[in-house]
């Protein structure tokens, strides 16, 4: 599945990094989470890219989302937003993300005050919103998530 999403990655982004540790998904350069916030979840690798220095905005995509489309990810990045994400039937989903760098220091407060959810934090600057269907916001976290043939 990360291959998957890399190759959708690619197909709307010049650069694809994934976050982890070096060669943890084939022929993509990897961020390792900075030591600051190693092991505190999915927004240690997100605050690791915001605070990098290597882009000013960012396609945040979750790795177990293999529904998303090219035209979902074209849409978020168009939303001229500090911060903009998805929702499905009005409920915030906040990867995929599209993010300014500079949220990065927020990020890092919110991580060292012992913040840990992305929905969390994502709700905390009230992000615009890109109305997703619910068929392409399928996570896929174990085989028994995998959609049944009809």
């Amino acid at each position: 599945m990360g291959q998957r999403m890399v190759l959708l990655a690619r197909s709307v982004c010049e650069t694809v990094l994934a976050s982890g540790p070096t060669g943890s998904l084939d022929g993509v350069q990897c961020l390792e989470d900075a030591t600051s916030w190693e092991g505190q979840g999915p927004l240690s690798g997100i605050a690791t890219a915001l605070m990098s220095g290597l882009a000013e905005r960012w396609l945040i995509m979750p790795c177990d989302m293999p529904a998303l489309t090219t035209e979902d990810l074209h849409r978020l990045i168009a939303m001229e937003s500090t911060l903009a994400c998805c929702a499905v039937e009005g409920h915030i989903r906040p990867l995929p993300m599209c993010v300014h760098a500079s949220l990065g220091l927020s990020l890092s407060q919110f991580l060292h005050g012992g913040g840990r959810r992305v929905q969390d934090w994502t709700e905390l600057h009230e992000p615009a919103i890109m109305p997703l269907a619910a068929d392409r916001a399928i996570n896929i976290n174990r085989p028994e998530d995998l959609p049944t043939p009809n």
